[in-house]
């Protein structure tokens, strides 16, 4: 078993990784007992392989999680197997690393998209001067869930994915320009305020 909750394990003298190997089946109906199922495999970061096995890799993590996983296809009134395996080729666990790479770098490719969304709607609320709390808060609102998005992500990113930096960078970016848009919210407002009073004064 690996000596942390975090890592892999991976044999050095021989060069080879140990995985987790699960294959289920459910009900043809309700079909929410599949979507289940698949929704909490890929929160997981379990690919999917085309000879109908999910795999992961083998930490003390993922092999708590795969046998949730069981239990809840077994109350689902499904049956479930899963196994440990070892290379016996160290190509064969290069490869399966590459499509845990792909599938992360994915996922970072979705989450940078929405983080243009959001870069976007900075910049028009700042063109069109929506400077109000409402506003701060909603994107507030919105670079949280990103954020979440990204450390479930990295959770999952084992292999570390080039990917994994641009996210994070994008993300420190995000923080910095909802900061300055902040501040010019904050200072609308006082300058506003201030004008008031002055016409009152007035």
């Amino acid at each position: 078993m690996c000596p942390s909750a975090s890592c892999y394990c991976f044999d050095v003298e021989n060069g080879t990784s140990e995985w987790l190997i699960l294959a289920y089946t459910l009900p043809t109906e309700p079909s929410r007992f599949r979507v289940s199922i698949w929704r909490r495999l890929r929160k997981l970061g379990a690919i999917y392989m085309n000879d109908g096995y999910w795999v992961t890799p083998r930490t003390e993590v993922l092999a708590a999680g795969i046998e949730s996983v069981m239990r809840e296809v077994q109350s689902f009134g499904g049956t479930a197997s899963a196994f440990i395996s070892r290379d016996l080729d160290p190509n064969q666990g290069t490869r399966l690393r590459r499509h845990f790479v792909e599938a992360r770098t994915e996922e970072y490719s979705e989450l940078q998209g929405q983080y243009e969304k959001f870069v976007v709607h900075v910049d028009h609320a700042r063109q069109t001067r929506r400077f109000s709390f409402a506003e701060v808060e909603e994107l507030e609102e919105e670079i949280a869930k990103l954020e979440r998005w990204l450390t479930e992500i990295k959770q999952r990113d084992l292999f570390d994915s080039p990917a994994q930096v641009t996210a994070t960078t994008s993300l420190e970016n995000g923080r910095t320009l909802l900061q300055g848009f902040t501040n010019e919210t904050f200072a609308f407002i006082e300058g506003s305020q201030a004008t008031l009073k002055a016409a009152d004064v007035g």
